[in-house]
C-alpha cells in the first residue's frame, strides 16, 4: 500500500513540475528531488522553484516591451530603407540578438579591414 501512495505521490509530481516551461535537465533533476526528499524537496521547490520562473518571465516581458518600443521608433524614422526596416522587423519576430543603434558601418571585405 505504500508504494502505492509513493508511486501516486511521483506521479503526480512528475505531472506538476513538467507542466513548468523549464529546461529538461532541470525538471528531471526537480523531480528526482521530490520524489526521494518529499518532506526537504517541496518546502524547497516552493520556495525556489516557481519564483525563478517568474523572474525569467517578468525579465522576457520587459525585453519583449523594450523591442516593441523599438521597433515602433524604426518605422518612424523615413530615412531607413525600408529592406533594413523589413529586416529589423523580422530579427524582432525572430528572437534574434536584441536591437542596437549604430552611428557608422565599417565594410570588411575577405577579413581584412578597407581604408
Amino acid at each position: 500500500m505504500v508504494w502505492l501512495v509513493e508511486l501516486c505521490w511521483v506521479a503526480g509530481v512528475s505531472i506538476w513540475v513538467a507542466t513548468d516551461r523549464r529546461a529538461p535537465a532541470s525538471t528531471l533533476a526537480w523531480i528526482v528531488v521530490l520524489a526521494f526528499l518529499p518532506l526537504i524537496g517541496l518546502p524547497f521547490y516552493l520556495l525556489v522553484g516557481p519564483r525563478r520562473l517568474r523572474r525569467q518571465r517578468s525579465r522576457y516581458k520587459d525585453l519583449s516591451e523594450s523591442v516593441s518600443r523599438a521597433l515602433s521608433t524604426v518605422e518612424l524614422h523615413p530615412e531607413i530603407p525600408p529592406d533594413i526596416a523589413r529586416q529589423v522587423r523580422l530579427a524582432a519576430r525572430l528572437d534574434e540578438a536584441p536591437l542596437s543603434s549604430a552611428i557608422a558601418i565599417e565594410q570588411i571585405r575577405s577579413g581584412v579591414s578597407c581604408s
